[in-house]
């Protein structure tokens, strides 16, 4: 014959302090989760929304600072299009569009590697060739709303 068990009322359900201390701890970590996300989105909005003018076009110069000091030769392809030979024997075709810059990595005549620089809020982007002190140098224009910049920058030497 088997023998019921039966539980005593007083152990049936949680006590006060266990639930206290259950809703404790989940209040704190809801509270954690809350501030991780509102931080997340912080991070998001700066990242990739809401930039400016002025940071766009600062990114757009350390990235071209960074390609054309190494480059050995900088030839216009078209109008508006221009073909930066490395030092390292790459080819990048930088191309002006209305709202940003897109770079285009080319080896044995096909694109491997395609970099877009978006620029919104950009009324316009002026390229061009000139030669500062016998060296060519590649000069770009951002003009938007109330900001202007422009720079210079010099090819590298052929090495």
């Amino acid at each position: 014959m088997k023998r019921k068990f039966d539980r005593p009322k007083h152990l049936a359900a949680f006590t006060l302090l266990e639930m206290l201390i259950t809703l404790t701890i989940f209040a704190i970590t809801m509270v954690a989760v809350y501030n991780l996300m509102g931080m997340s989105v912080r991070i998001l909005d700066r990242n990739f929304g809401g930039d400016t003018p002025e940071t766009q076009s600062a990114i757009l110069f350390k990235y071209l600072d960074f390609l054309l000091r190494d480059s050995r030769n900088m030839t216009e392809v078209t109008n508006g299009v221009y073909r930066v030979d490395t030092q390292d024997g790459r080819q990048v075709i930088v191309e002006a569009l209305t709202n940003g810059i897109v770079l285009s990595e080319i080896q044995e005549g096909k694109v491997v590697r395609r970099k877009a620089l978006p620029m919104q809020k950009v009324e316009k982007i002026d390229m061009e060739k000139a030669a500062s002190g016998g060296r060519a140098c590649f000069r770009i224009q951002v003009k938007a709303h109330g900001f202007d910049a422009g720079r210079v920058f010099l090819l590298g030497y052929a090495r």
